[in-house]
């Protein structure tokens, strides 16, 4: 079953707890982490050249804290020449229902380095990302939304990479205030790196329009305000800062609204400097009304075609009966540069976000994972490194572990192993995992 998408779909009609995710089964979980705990690589993948850096585990049984809901690189913090990462699980429950927990991770060593835990109903670590050095004490900070819900008030909680004090509390409304985050990037030009902030069920003049807070760093006050257009737009439900695609210096935002066009979706380009929209990104048919366009995955994806504008990666896994799809859009134009379908039917294709270039060929490539793939074990799931250029799979990530849903979020860590090559993070429902590979592979995809 589409534990993601099951939870979507519910939480459309104001269920604010996450608890749904726990539809996948007991008995099925429990196979799964059985498996995982002590896994090699050869027994978890069905690729022969990965390598296994890092696994970790979530602690609730039967991964009922939503271990791997999301995961973030956040920067070096110790100094070792490896970015440390966070992994959530918004709905750990030690002592209060759905209070969340995060976890901060070594780099080098996978070791644990903290954790924070949440208040009842909070959600806390549903979005998670790095903030950039927001204090000036040249050592990166990172960003937890706690969106709450049923009458939680939503926080956005900025916290000090050195000694994780927190260093700003935002909070806001009930209206799922921090749905998704994003931060690291100068919007305004005083040198601190801002904060994006989504609250896709906030009622402005109409209900559930959404509306995308711009932060500033420095001091936490408000820089401006984008509403959605229409009633049940929802925007807000994926964000994510783009580098400036209209050349006014500025660096631009990137904000989608799932419920838009009858839950067909759209995603705006806003400028970073007032909010304006720049340019509107819609899916193109057939079109499935699942409410996931952009939900999460709302990102700048780097420069895919190397005409020197950043561009735009949109994920809708839960669309065509949850097949899902990822769409390319160009920054200077809106325009659709290409969509990217899944492997086979019901594989969630959609989670995933830029890497940078990995083969050196001058184009941004990409990690997007299909999270319910069952080519080598049922919900299983997969992961591809796709290049910009030419769309080949650079390499690919397949679990042989049934119900493991492999891909619930993907993304580059830098070289947290010293070897040279990328690392990147992958997680699944209860474990996620810190993997390289030892040589290229070119395989075939389609794109449409």
């Amino acid at each position: 079953m589409n534990t993601k998408r099951v939870f979507l779909a519910s939480c459309l009609f104001g269920c604010a707890l996450l608890g749904l995710l726990l539809v996948i089964g007991a008995t099925q979980a429990t196979a799964a982490a059985s498996t995982r705990l002590s896994a090699t690589a050869a027994e978890t993948f069905v690729e022969p050249n990965i390598v296994l850096i890092h696994t970790l585990n979530g602690e609730a049984p039967n991964a009922a804290d939503s271990f791997g809901w999301v995961g973030a690189s956040i920067g070096d913090l110790d100094q070792d020449g490896a970015n440390e990462f966070i992994i959530s699980a918004p709905t750990y429950s030690a002592t209060v229902a759905n209070q969340g927990r995060v976890y901060l991770y070594s780099g080098r060593t996978g070791a644990a380095l903290h954790t924070i835990t949440g208040e009842a109903g909070g959600q806390l670590g549903y979005s998670v990302v790095a903030a950039g050095d927001i204090n000036k004490d040249n050592v990166p900070d990172y960003i937890v939304s706690s969106p709450g819900g049923a009458g939680v008030l939503g926080r956005v909680q900025v916290y000090s990479g050195a000694d994780n004090s927190e260093l700003y509390n935002l909070s806001s409304n009930p209206g799922f205030f921090g749905a998704d985050i994003d931060g690291g990037t100068d919007v305004n030009g005083d040198t601190y790196p801002d904060i994006i902030v989504g609250a896709q069920f906030e009622t402005t003049t109409l209900t559930r329009t959404g509306r995308v807070y711009l932060y500033s760093g420095q001091n936490g006050g408000v820089l401006w305000t984008r509403d959605g257009l229409n009633e049940g737009d929802l925007l807000g439900a994926g964000v994510g800062f783009v580098d400036d695609v209209n050349a006014d210096s500025v660096p631009d935002i990137v904000a989608a609204a799932n419920g838009a066009d009858s839950g067909n979706g759209r995603a705006y380009v806003l400028s970073g400097s007032d909010g304006v929209i720049i340019h509107t990104l819609a899916p193109t048919e057939p079109f499935s009304n699942t409410n996931a366009f952009g939900r999460f995955f709302a990102l700048g994806a780097g420069d895919i075609n190397n005409d020197g504008t950043s561009d735009i990666f949109i994920g809708d896994y839960a669309t065509l009966n949850g097949n899902g799809r990822v769409y390319l859009y160009s920054g200077v134009d809106g325009s659709l540069l290409r969509v990217i379908e899944a492997e086979a039917p019901g594989d969630g294709l959609g989670p995933g976000r830029g890497i940078g270039d990995v083969n050196s060929d001058g184009f941004g490539d990409l990690i997007i994972a299909s999270y319910t793939f069952g080519g080598a074990a049922s919900s299983g799931g997969k992961a591809y490194i796709y290049s910009g250029a030419d769309g080949n799979i650079l390499n690919s990530i397949t679990s042989k572990v049934a119900n493991l849903f492999l891909g619930v979020d993907a993304l580059s860590l830098g070289d947290v192993n010293g070897d040279g090559a990328p690392d990147y993070l992958v997680t699944g429902f209860g474990s996620a995992y810190v993997v390289s590979f030892n040589s290229m592979v070119y395989l075939p995809v389609l794109f449409r």
